[in-house]
């Protein structure tokens, strides 16, 4: 997965510096690494909720009607006079 492996990346990144890092430097490391995971994790949540919704059959109806003009056999179209 790539989230998994961008964490590692920070995380084998943080090692390899370790030794030439202050306390201080280590903690903002850590807070970095905190955020962009929890914005990946987000976004991730993010896209599975979008997966869920485009398998629904509301959707379907959505892109019927806006991209390829379908109503409902039973539905009324209004359009304006020109």
């Amino acid at each position: 997965m790539i989230i998994q492996k961008q964490n590692l990346k920070v995380l084998n990144n943080l090692w390899r510096n370790k030794d030439g890092m202050t306390q201080q430097n280590l903690k903002k490391a850590e807070d970095d690494y905190k955020t962009a995971l929890g914005q990946r994790t987000a976004k991730l949540q993010e896209i599975e909720e979008l997966k869920d919704y485009v398998t629904t059959e509301e959707f379907e109806k959505e892109i019927a009607e806006d991209k390829l003009g379908l109503v409902d056999p039973d539905e009324i179209i209004f359009k304006p006079v020109k």
